[in-house]
């Protein structure tokens, strides 16, 4: 099978269309990177190239283009159809190979590795935090491959671990633009709960690991019970980037932060945990500060921030948060494409349809809310003493 770059459209001239017209739709197969670890290096992101070429067979004249990812437990794809009448069915057939189809795809997939580790950044969020965290658990891989070992595939190989994987005709997730209608905001209305995160490895600080650009990331890996409880560290990362931007600029001169929430960015995948990376960039001839050090100040600022906005009793700071969150929420209502890919989540992974609107909450929810979110930064503190 053969890439047709020339004839694929630029992904955010699609998307656009594909907003107006509702040619699309998300498809998600469980299980990815995870399974590398009997498989390969590699092995979950060729399973995604053949899937892509079976979506192609499928859909014959209606496929436009597709954009896929492979995560931890499982394998993402938005596809770009002609009529919004096309439909994948739940269950698809593999394409047939050639050797020389496999050649070509691991030549392709060669070249996604090389420009994915030119990326230092990313690799450092993508692939090293991850490990040292053990978000994923030991012997995980992040999810692009090894190019060694992507060379000793054979098409008969192949097949035999994608049916041991994903089967012969594997169970998909399917949620057309049409399966949207209907489909709008509503209303939370269960009272804050709490106690629904909790953060690790708390007593050894966070890891540290060094990316490119004179950035060094920090991460913090988050356990939590329900996949709607995780919001709690969405907003957290406001309430860090707030504090960040208005008090960072007096008390750590000379550093920026960057802050990102799960492996290439996305939310609510992986089975009850996720991280937070937080990047500390240091300007040219600022002295240079441990990492640990610089971390413990924006922490200690968010918590002066919390401790103030809570001895008031009325909590603006948990308002203003709040309001972020409806902000966020506003623009994925407004991109088809998330709205697909979350309601595709929510199908796969069970539970409720996202919810992109919270109720209004009293001065006391707000309050309860602000010492929660303290309770998390305490359990992120670093022992400055000890740590890198």
């Amino acid at each position: 099978m053969r890439y047709e770059a020339e004839r694929i459209l630029d992904f955010a001239v699609a998307a656009r269309q594909a907003a107006q017209t509702s040619p699309l739709m998300s498809v998600i197969i469980d299980g990815g990177a995870n399974e590398d670890v009997v498989h390969g290096a590699g092995f979950a992101h060729l399973r995604e190239h053949w899937a892509l070429a079976s979506f192609r067979r499928a859909l014959g004249d209606d496929y436009v283009m597709a954009t896929a990812q492979t995560l931890q437990y499982q394998t993402e794809f938005i596809i770009f159809v002609r009529s919004a009448d096309a439909v994948v069915r739940d269950r698809i057939d593999w394409w047939q190979w050639s050797t020389a189809d496999l050649a070509e795809e691991v030549a392709v997939i060669d070249s996604e590795i090389v420009a994915a580790e030119s990326d230092m950044n990313g690799l450092a969020v993508d692939r090293e935090l991850p490990r040292r965290l053990g978000v994923f658990g030991p012997e995980t891989d992040w999810g692009y491959g090894d190019r060694e070992s992507l060379r000793g595939w054979t098409v008969d190989n192949l097949r035999t671990a994608v049916s041991q994987t994903w089967g012969d005709r594997p169970a998909m997730a399917v949620t057309t633009a049409r399966d949207l209608d209907g489909w709008g905001p509503n209303d939370d209305l269960r009272p804050f709960r709490g106690q629904g995160v909790t953060v690790r490895p708390a007593s050894e600080g966070p890891v540290t690991v060094a990316g490119g650009g004179g950035i060094t990331y920090c991460g913090w890996h988050f356990d939590y019970r329900d996949r709607r409880d995780l919001r709690a560290v969405d907003d957290l990362v406001t309430l860090l980037t707030l504090v960040a931007r208005d008090n960072g600029a007096r008390e750590a001169q000379g550093y920026e932060f960057d802050f990102r929430i799960g492996q290439f960015g996305e939310r609510h995948v992986a089975r009850g945990s996720d991280y937070l990376a937080v990047g500390i960039k240091c300007e040219p001839g600022s002295p240079v500060v441990r990492t640990a050090a610089v971390i413990d100040q924006l922490l200690e600022s968010t918590r002066a921030v919390l401790r103030a906005d809570i001895g008031v009793g009325d909590s603006r700071l948990a308002m203003g948060i709040d309001r972020h969150r409806l902000l966020r929420q506003a623009r994925i209502n407004q991109s088809i494409v998330q709205r697909l890919v979350l309601v595709n989540r929510a199908k796969l992974l069970g539970g409720e349809d996202p919810v992109l609107h919270s109720a209004e909450r009293d001065s006391s929810e707000l309050t309860a809310y602000a010492q929660y979110l303290l309770t998390l930064i305490d359990d992120m503190s670093v022992d400055v003493g000890t740590a890198a």
